[in-house]
């Protein structure tokens, strides 16, 4: 999952659910007439024992 650096909401969400940050990715993208960074989130299955 991908979610822009100043998408403070998505952020919060991913957190709240329990996605964990594990990368930035610069200049992902161009928007209008700059480009944005995005965090990569992950979301990784618990380990059964």
């Amino acid at each position: 999952m991908a979610v822009a650096t100043g998408n403070l909401r998505a952020q919060k969400i991913s957190e709240r659910l329990g996605i964990t940050k594990v990368s930035t990715l610069r200049k992902a993208e161009w928007l209008y007439d700059h480009h944005v960074d995005y965090y990569i989130y992950s979301l990784a299955a618990p380990v059964a024992r």
